[in-house]
Order: structure tokens, then sequence, then C-alpha cells
């Protein structure tokens, strides 16, 4: 479905005039202490020339992240607001569409850029995944050379990665997801720091073992100092971590650490279920989902060489806009919708990461679980998709003859690379 917000002139006086910052949604477990509103960043100054009058940019987002009369939508709205309030005769419209499928925001990108130039947004929000893709095939302008917030030192590194496809700088970040370990505390005493703990205490870990895209198994090989191909999957595995990686997954099924249902599980949703139904009390899945629930807790993954690495994402706005005047304006408004104090505010009403460390700092502190979020958003390194999609089926595979069928996992692992050098 599609929907279109115009901010109105009549809009910004309503929201100048009367709508105070909404306290967080109760959906967001463990709110933090109230804190004073934060003065807003100035936007950038103008360049000689009087700003351009009757200027609508037009932003496309995901549904997950519209604006809206609540939460962390309402939130995002109220932001908009503010910067067409500073910008007298610039109003912003934003339109929703899913980023894949038949007229969604890559289709129709790649249909406006060929057809109808004029019908392009100005600015896009898209995961790294579409990101790179949309880059690939032309649909996009870099950042470099418009802006230097890049070189801000209040980065994550997960954050800086998102904000480039092959060396150039294509997004903003705005947005940080990774995955991560969700226990219940009132069944787990302390989250296994190692796998060998995690497979001693021998409770269920849920997590979706037929996964197309292999995550688990990945995390499980990246935490053993596993290094990955170059791009599009060309290039071997390192044997050894990924002989270490099935050979957990063995042991943990053989302990029923990874009980053999595990297999039914192809996504994320799947092994949150179980988890929500008591199955497990431990799950392998992304933050995003455990920060909104009140019955579970975040923890680093487990270590298997003595460091926790897991793949990350996130999400960035993308640079659409043709014309320079309006490039500038589009990009003007991309970091007012990536300053810390906004992003604080809004990533813990909607339970995203956020891509600075300030932002974590200033938003999430009173947050009970604030030091061990931050750990994890610094092991967390960006995986492509490009890469998953080689590797994925082939690691989905090997993770099922071994859980499933029990075959041995050095051999589970030759496999993999034998397929992968396979013209």
């Amino acid at each position: 479905m599609r929907a279109r917000f115009r901010w109105t002139v009549l809009l910004l006086l309503a929201g100048m005039m009367g709508c105070a910052m909404p306290a967080r949604p109760t959906a967001v477990a463990l709110q933090p202490t109230p804190t004073a509103a934060p003065t807003p960043t100035p936007l950038p100054e103008v360049e000689a020339t009087a700003p351009p009058s009757n200027v609508t940019l037009h932003i496309w987002l995901p549904p997950e992240f519209a604006p809206s009369s609540e939460g962390a939508g309402l939130v995002f709205a109220q932001r908009l607001a503010e910067f067409t309030a500073r910008r007298p005769g610039v109003q912003v419209e934003t339109r929703i569409k899913a980023v894949y499928g038949p007229g969604g925001i890559l289709d129709t990108l790649k249909t406006a850029k060929a057809a109808a130039p004029l019908a392009l947004p100005d600015l896009v929000l898209l995961p790294y995944g579409a990101l790179e893709q949309a880059t690939e095939e032309g649909l996009l302008h870099t950042f470099d050379g418009l802006t230097a917030v890049m070189d801000d030192p209040d980065w994550f590194e997960l954050a800086r990665q998102v904000s480039h496809v092959n060396a150039s700088g294509m997004g903003i970040p705005f947005a940080l997801d990774a995955l991560a370990l969700g226990y219940r505390p009132q069944a787990v005493d302390a989250p296994p720091a190692t796998w060998d703990e995690a497979l001693s205490a021998g409770q269920v870990i849920a997590f979706p073992a037929a996964d197309p895209g292999g995550t688990f198994l990945l995390a499980l090989y990246l935490s053993a100092q596993g290094t990955l191909p170059g791009g599009g999957g060309q290039g071997a595995l390192d044997i050894l971590p990924l002989t270490t990686a099935l050979t957990l997954i063995a042991q943990g099924g053989q302990n029923q650490v990874f009980p053999v249902w595990l297999t039914q599980f192809e996504t994320e949703e799947q092994a949150w279920a179980a988890y929500q139904e008591g199955q497990a009390d431990m799950v392998a899945i992304r933050v995003s989902r455990l920060l909104p629930s009140p019955d579970v807790s975040p923890a680093l993954l487990p270590a298997s060489s003595g460091t926790s690495l897991a793949p990350g994402d996130g999400w960035a706005w993308a640079l659409a806009a043709e014309d320079a005047t309006r490039q500038h304006l589009a990009v003007e408004l991309a970091e007012f919708l990536s300053a810390s104090e906004f992003v604080s505010i809004w990533s813990r009403a909607a339970g995203y990461l956020p891509a600075r460390p300030s932002a974590l700092q200033s938003g999430w502190e009173n947050h009970p679980e604030y030091a061990m979020l931050n750990r994890v958003i610094a092991a967390s390194t960006l995986v492509s998709p490009t890469l998953t999609q080689t590797l994925g089926p082939l690691l989905q595979a090997a993770l099922l003859d071994v859980l499933k069928e029990g075959v041995d996992p050095a051999i589970a692992a030759q496999e993999i690379l034998d397929a992968l050098n396979t013209p």
C-alpha cells in the first residue's frame, strides 16, 4: 500500500504551536529516565544565493520507517516538520514503499530512471543490500564532494561500512542492526560468554537452522576468526575456522543445545516464536527484535576464539536527485535526519541501534543494557548481501547436513570449499 504524507504550512504551525515531543511508546521495553530535549543541530549555512522557494523534496521510505501520529513515526514526522520550518519555501513529501518486489523502491527507481527522471525521489532510505544493488545498477549518486559528514569521528565502524559501496560514499547512516543473543533473565543466570560455556550449560539456543542465508553459521565462522572471500563470493573460506564452526553445530546437536527441530526453521520469526512459546530460553536474533520485548535481554553471541564477531546491517539515506540544487537540499535533509540528538530519540522509540556513539550515550545511557548494546555494535561487521547470496545456500546445506544427517564437520566444510572453487 502506498501512503503519502504532505507536510503543509498548517501542519508546521500546529507542530510548532502545540506539539511537544511525545513520550516514548510503551512497545519499547525498559524506558529511559526522561531528559530535557537536546538543542537541535544548526543547519549548514546557505550559500551566497537565496534558498530556492516552493521546492518539495520527495523521500521514499520503507513501511517500518513511515511518519505517523504516534511512537517513532511521530518523532520522525516532527523532525521533518522542523526541517521545513527552518527552510521557508521548502516542503517534504514522503512516499511509503516496500524496498523489494514489483512497485517497490528499487523497482520504481529503475523504471523512473529510464522513462521518467522527473519522477525520481530526492532521498531514499535503504538497507545496505539494496544500497549496494542500486549503486551497481547506476540508480544513485555519490555523496562524495557534497558533504563531509562521514569525516565526523562520531560514527560506529559498522555505520562507516554501511555508508560505502566499493569505496564510494553512497549513504549517510541512519540506523543499525546486529545479530545478538537474546536470553530470558528468569531462566538464564548469566548468558554464556563462550561456546564451551553454552555447550556445558545445555540450554537450548533457538535460531533458524534452515536460513537460506546461513547467517548463524556465518557468525560462528567469523567468531572463529574466519575471513571472507572477495566480492561475489569468489575465493575460498578458511577451512579451519569453518570446520570449527560446523563442529560446534555437531556438538550442540549432540547435547540438545541445538535440537534437530531447529532444522524446520527458515526464518528469524520462527525462531522468535519458539522462544516466546518457551521452547528455548535463548535465541540468536537481530537486536531490533529484542529491544521492544520486555521478557528478553540482549548479549553478545558466545565467542569461539576469544572474540565475538557477528554479522551486522544498517539503513542509510541514499541520494537519487538528478538536479544539482535539489541534491544540495537533499544532502542537508539527510544530514539533519542523521544528527545525533534526533537519532538518539528516534532509535529508542523505534527499537533500532543508532549509528553514532554519541546518540547511544545520550539516549540510552539510562538503559540497563546500554553497555551491552555498545559491545554488540562494536562486535558487528557488515557482510555484503551479494556475498551471502553465493555463500548462504552452501552454509545452509552444510549446517543441515551436520545437524540433521550427522555428516562429519570436516567433510561438510570441505564440500563448501569444493563448491566455491568449482567454476
